[in-house]
This record gives structure tokens, C-alpha cells and sequence, in this order.
């Protein structure tokens, strides 16, 4: 169990790739990015350029539902995805921080009681964790330093960070090695 953060272009999901890379294992890439408007389109065509041709992409935007229980996206992309989780000897998500947007997106008017969505997250993130040892799968986590900044000047801001926050802290405690890359330089924490 790898942690790889940093802040906005810091190379953070750059090392982990090359780290995904240097392992030469059947790699599954989750990637948990929405192409919402033509910037974000670009931002992705960017990160599919660098993976290797042979690994194999999950999209994964949804949290961490159907990651063990066999239900795995739509009908069209099932067997795609389920077939990707059994071969991959090594998991690379990119990124928890977009995992948390998603969650608080599609949490809607929910997000009132975040308390409980946020333990329901790290609760299932520690399961999935443990699910990957149990398979003898590696698995390499991206995420987003937020907590070095100002502080958000909206309640929901405010809420993704601490959100993102306790969920670092949770992968992290859980990751035999957790690496902060600022600048392009990797630094192993952990």
C-alpha cells in the first residue's frame, strides 16, 4: 500500500505512475476523474497519454461501491471491469480527492449530515484497502494535499478539505509508504 500526495500539478500522479511502472505488474489505472467541460477533457487526454498500453482503465467515480461485491458499473462496462479487478496484480487510483468531490457531488442534500459520509468513507476505504492485502494486489493511491492553503471561504470548501483531510489521514496510517511530491520532488513521509 502506496500514498502518494501533493498539491495541484506537483507530479504527484506522474511518480505514482512511474512507481506503477517500475513494478512491471499487470496494472489496473482507476481513474476517478469526469470530463464535465473541455478543460477537464484535456486535463484527462493528458494522464491517458502517459499510461502505458498495456494497462488497463477502470473508470471509477463513484466511491468504492461494487469494488468486492461483483457489481461493477453498468451492464456495458461490467465484464470490462470485473475482468480488470481479477487480473490486475497492482491498483493505481487516481485520485481520492476527486473520490471525495464525487461522494459530496452525489451526496447532494445529504452532504447535511457529512459526519456519517465521511466515516462511511473512510470505513469502506480501509475495507478496500484490506480487500487488496487479502488478494495480494498492491495498490497505489493518489491524492490532493488541501490543508497547506487558505482557508475555504465557503461551508463547502471548508467541508471537502476537512472531508479530504481525515481521509489522508486514514490512507496514510494505513499505507506502508506515503510519499509527498512538491515541485516534481517525491519525498517518502512514511
Amino acid at each position: 500500500m502506496i500514498l502518494v500526495i501533493g498539491g495541484a500539478r506537483s507530479g504527484k500522479s506522474a511518480f505514482a505512475e512511474k512507481l506503477a511502472k517500475e513494478t512491471e505488474k499487470k496494472t489496473a489505472y482507476l481513474a476517478t476523474a469526469q470530463a464535465v467541460d473541455e478543460e477537464m477533457k484535456k486535463r484527462i487526454g493528458a494522464h491517458q497519454k502517459r499510461r502505458p498500453e498495456g494497462w488497463m482503465t477502470v473508470e471509477w467515480q463513484k466511491g468504492f461501491s461494487g469494488w468486492t461485491d461483483g457489481v461493477f458499473g453498468t451492464k456495458e462496462n461490467a465484464v470490462c471491469k470485473e475482468s480488470a479487478f481479477q487480473e490486475a496484480e497492482l491498483l493505481l487510483l487516481d485520485s481520492l480527492g476527486m473520490l471525495v468531490n464525487n461522494a459530496l457531488y452525489y451526496a447532494g442534500e445529504a452532504r447535511e449530515g457529512a459526519g456519517s459520509l465521511r466515516e462511511g468513507f473512510i470505513r469502506d476505504l480501509k475495507a478496500r484497502m484490506d480487500w487488496c492485502r487479502a488478494q495480494g494486489k498492491d495498490l497505489i493511491m493518489v491524492t490532493e494535499e488541501v490543508g497547506l492553503g487558505l482557508v475555504p471561504e465557503y461551508p463547502l470548501g471548508r467541508l471537502y478539505r476537512d472531508f479530504l483531510g481525515e481521509v489522508n489521514q486514514a490512507a496514510a496510517a494505513a499505507s506502508e509508504r506515503v510519499y509527498l511530491v512538491v515541485a516534481g520532488l517525491p519525498l517518502q513521509l512514511k
